[in-house]
């Protein structure tokens, strides 16, 4: 899981980094961050204060899932780097 409680952000190259690994996202509602994610698709996006993030970190942690149908909708997302990835894969497997 990773978790982008920002209150403001440009483009976060961390989130596409965790998309890369299609690891499950938790973010806050900053202004791009719309551009990036897709609430319930490719995250969990929550309002901007503590309570609200606990509360969709608690649901990933609760529900294997959901965890899975991000990783899988992240899977399906062309980054744009996905053949340096590949490439990583590959060398850290042997």
């Amino acid at each position: 899981m990773y978790v982008q409680p920002s209150y403001y952000e440009g483009k976060s190259i961390a989130i596409d980094e965790a998309k890369c690994f299609a690891k499950p996202i938790v973010a806050t509602k900053f202004t791009t961050v719309l551009d990036q994610l897709t609430d319930e698709k490719t995250a969990l996006l929550a309002e901007i204060d503590a309570q609200s993030v606990a509360e969709k970190i608690e649901k990933l942690l609760k529900d294997e899932t959901l965890r899975k149908t991000l990783s899988e909708n992240l899977k399906k997302e062309k980054i744009g780097n996905e053949e340096e990835i590949n490439k990583f894969y590959e060398m850290t497997e042997n």
